[in-house]
């Protein structure tokens, strides 16, 4: 009987270790394939797999980008298009027989698993276009690598964020997203009002990621511009025009609670305080079906429940962004979101870190509206709230 113990002793140990290699994250296997693109040769090619933001190739209407594994099996791929997402088929050989396994083009970034056996991969651009593409990742076979993204596409959401620039969302509210979205698992919507560079919107793609935001974000693709106040940047931006698209977006994702900038811009940034501005007005008027028809027949009309600013001094709250949070092995909220900023390459080489407490310190908020009273414990966003089930 001992033997026998022992036996199953082992094979339990030899099963356990099997599983947590199988379990191990796919590794990135550039360097050990061939790739082949319509139309670019030589040092042009070498910017697919640079793992640069600031360049790209083009790839006419119906070329393609051809993978080959040179005998080892492709698990998945990494696509980044740079500046717009295009139409692309993705194909998958086994066994010397080539099958569609995916479409893309709707997300800038995108993780695409293949089916087991795969040796080569290739991309056909189905646009009428010419693709540009920033960067391509392939890995081997094992679990989904940690930053790659898949994306979904809310129709509701629980706390919808809205941020003037990418990185904002990190540097003025701080751990929000990593204890939100990452850590309890609610539905994050995050929108931004100027969505700026190709390479600052994959660098914004990489950090909601990795603080675990699952939504694609949403932009008001308005013009980048640094206002001295609000009426500067409502010159520029048109204060009708942001009610209006606000308003369609609070619709849109029918939010609980919506968080955005101070209503003096941090630092007085006049796209901060038109940002936070327009939330405000925006509140009601998603509220209101005479307002902005359009949206309101597209949509319906919707009710926030809650809408907190940053620094905003009634119903004051500081949320605690130094919990250990489960998702993250132990890391804390602010801790994420700096890793989350390191990922924004272009902003911190100029200069933007992230502050953990000071004058302008992210983890403290205001309650500016609440249809279900004031907080009383003054630690959650979500206090008096009852998430629909789903």
């Amino acid at each position: 009987m001992r033997v026998w113990t022992r036996i199953v002793l082992l094979l339990g140990l030899l099963l356990v270790c099997w599983t947590a290699a199988g379990a191990e994250q796919a590794q990135n296997i550039n360097k050990s394939c061939t790739f082949k693109v319509s139309g670019v040769k030589g040092k042009e090619l070498r910017k697919l797999t640079d793992g640069s933001y600031y360049n790209y190739i083009a790839v006419r209407s119906g070329g393609e980008i051809l993978v080959e594994g040179k005998g080892q099996e492709l698990g998945s791929v990494l696509l980044q298009f740079y500046e717009r997402a295009t139409q692309t088929e993705i194909w998958a050989q086994r066994d010397g027989e080539w099958e569609r396994v995916a479409e893309r083009g709707t997300h800038l970034s995108d993780w695409v698993p293949l089916p087991a056996g795969t040796d080569a991969v290739k991309l056909v651009n189905t646009d009428r276009t010419r693709l540009f593409m920033a960067d391509m990742t392939v890995f081997g076979t094992g679990e989904r690598p940690a930053n790659s993204p898949e994306w979904e596409d809310y129709d509701t959401c629980d706390l919808l964020v809205v941020a003037c620039h990418p990185d904002d969302e990190l540097l003025w509210l701080g751990g929000l997203l990593p204890t939100y979205a990452g850590e309890r698992g609610l539905r994050v919507q995050v929108i931004y009002a100027v969505p700026t560079t190709p390479f600052r919107r994959l660098e914004l793609l990489d950090g909601l990621n990795h603080c675990g935001v699952k939504a694609y974000p949403a932009f008001m693709n308005l013009p980048d511009g640094h206002f001295k106040n609000l009426a500067a940047a409502y010159k520029k931006w048109n204060k009708t025009k942001m009610q209006r698209v606000m308003t369609e977006m609070i619709r849109r994702f029918r939010p609980q609670v919506i968080v955005t900038h101070d209503l003096k811009g941090e630092y007085g940034h006049g796209g901060h305080r038109a940002v936070a501005d327009t939330v405000c007005k925006s509140i009601s008027l998603a509220a209101n079906p005479e307002k902005f028809p359009d949206s309101s027949k597209k949509y319906g009309t919707w009710q926030v429940q809650k809408c907190y600013l940053h620094l905003y001094a009634e119903g004051r709250i500081q949320l605690d962004w130094h919990k250990p949070l489960e998702a993250f092995g132990g890391k804390n909220g602010i801790t994420v979101a700096t890793e989350a900023l390191a990922m924004h390459k272009s902003q911190v080489r100029n200069g933007w870190e992230m502050e953990d407490g000071g004058k302008m310190d992210n983890s403290l908020f205001g309650l500016y509206y609440t249809s279900v009273g004031p907080d009383e414990a003054g630690d959650d966003l979500f206090e008096h709230i009852a998430l629909p089930e789903r």
